[in-house]
């Protein structure tokens, strides 16, 4: 999850009525890019902290719009800055919190079914068009306006807010939303999938032309505004509208590090994040080693079923002797007997434990385990590399191509490549060597 600030202060009274004081004065100041969200001891009485985040601040110094926020909103108890989360947790005691943001957004209690694992994307594979709904681009755009104002929040949330917004009818779905939002580097998850947080606003440099980038992160119609007053700004669709608009801006290529726009408005900017990102990512078995790992899981009680490359089959050979697994690495899914609940996890069998990770990437862990051969092919003339679409690339290596342009990749005609643009010679090489695929260019 991204580390973010907090300012702390004890306060007294009932907690909905100090919230509603909080939210009055941080929009009435005009600080909701500033201050996201609240967090507050859960079920707290009496006497207790409140922690608001700050975004877009260096230093120990607490900025003096922040300090007016507090003052104004009657938080005048000792404040403790700067904090991080786990800070947080320890001066409450490790008693939950629970967060709230600014974001108007309602929606009704849409299904009472599990939403299934955030990482799974076995299921429809096949690309998905829906250029009849016109609206669909402007639905992605209110979904990316939600999360920053939300800021942070469970996986579950966002498969509602999904559903809410009309982006999907199926839970299901949602997952490849999810996706597309991290590849575009608007949100990063944690490592189980379970919650999300936003990334900061940032201005990410597009390597192939030059004094133009693109926007990551947080994004709300006043920050595009202020942006505007700065800089020109031009709005592109993705492609079929299946994401967030792509938001170009012309700028000073001198430009770099955090540009105080107005005042608590900050925008990173990153330079060329495709390459830096490439630079630091370690090869496929470096990457496995930051999965996470789930030792001990007792499989007796479910049912378990091994991808064979097209589907989940059952998988008889498959057993446990008390700590002891025995079977064939590779991707499995476990559905527990009790309430249908399933997980999707990777089985190292020489490690004897399961990793979770996303889907895409454990696919590609079973592929280097069978042994075969994935080749890439990269067009030097027009900056464009083609991946199978059915040996598509770990999330961090594909994010590493998509934030080259802002842009989510394109399929081919015939649906069975996948078209990323933007991609130099110096981005592919080194992602393809750390993957362990083979490049293999063509002048046309």
């Amino acid at each position: 999850m991204i580390e973010r600030r907090y300012v702390g202060v004890q306060t007294v009274g009932r907690t909905a009525q100090v919230l509603e004081r909080i939210r009055q004065v941080v929009r009435s100041c005009n600080q909701t890019h500033a201050i996201p969200i609240i967090k507050v001891e859960k079920k707290a009485r009496g006497q207790f902290y409140i922690f608001l985040a700050i975004e877009g601040v260096e230093g120990t110094r607490l900025p003096d719009p922040i300090a007016n926020v507090l003052k104004l909103a009657g938080l005048t108890g000792r404040q403790y800055w700067p904090l991080t989360l786990s800070e947080i947790k320890y001066m409450v005691s490790a008693a939950e919190v629970e967060t709230y943001g600014f974001s108007a957004l309602s929606y009704k209690p849409l299904w009472d079914r599990d939403v299934g694992d955030p990482y799974d994307l076995s299921v429809d594979t096949t690309f998905r068009s829906e250029t009849e709904d016109a609206q669909l681009g402007e639905k992605y755009n209110q979904l990316l306006y939600w999360l920053s104002a939300t800021a942070e929040g469970s996986w579950e949330a966002f498969v509602r807010t999904c559903l809410a917004l009309g982006l999907t009818d199926d839970s299901k779905y949602a997952q490849r939303i999810f996706r597309r939002l991290i590849l575009l580097g608007h949100i990063e998850c944690s490592k189980d999938g379970a919650d999300w947080a936003i990334c900061p606003p940032a201005l990410v440099h597009c390597p192939s032309k030059s004094g133009v980038g693109f926007l990551c992160g947080q994004r709300t119609p006043k920050l595009l505004k202020i942006i505007e007053g700065f800089w020109t700004v031009a709005e592109y669709p993705q492609l079929d509208n299946q994401g967030p608009s792509r938001i170009e801006v012309r700028y000073e290529p001198s430009a770099e590090g955090v540009l105080q726009l107005t005042s608590g408005v900050a925008l990173h900017v990153t330079g060329t994040a495709s390459t830096r990102l490439a630079e630091l990512l370690p090869d496929v078995e470096g990457w496995k080693d930051t999965l996470t790992s789930i030792e001990k899981l007792n499989t007796t009680n479910c049912s378990v079923e091994r991808w064979d490359g097209s589907q989940y089959a059952q998988c008889p050979d498959f057993y446990q002797r008390g700590d002891k697994y025995v079977g064939e690495p590779g991707l499995y899914r476990l559905t527990r007997e009790a309430n249908s609940y399933q997980m999707v996890l990777y089985f190292d069998c020489n490690g004897q434990k399961w990793l979770k990770g996303d889907w895409y990437g454990l696919r590609f862990l079973v592929y280097r385990d069978a042994g075969q051969d994935c080749e890439v092919v990269y067009q030097a003339n027009t900056n464009e590399l083609m991946i199978p679409a059915a040996e598509r690339w770990p999330l961090l290596y594909e994010r590493a191509l998509v934030l080259a342009t802002g842009q989510l990749p394109r399929p081919a005609d015939n649906q069975k490549w996948l078209r990323y643009e933007g991609v130099s010679g110096e981005l592919a090489q080194p992602l393809a060597s750390r993957l362990g695929v083979v490049l293999k260019e063509i002048a046309d």
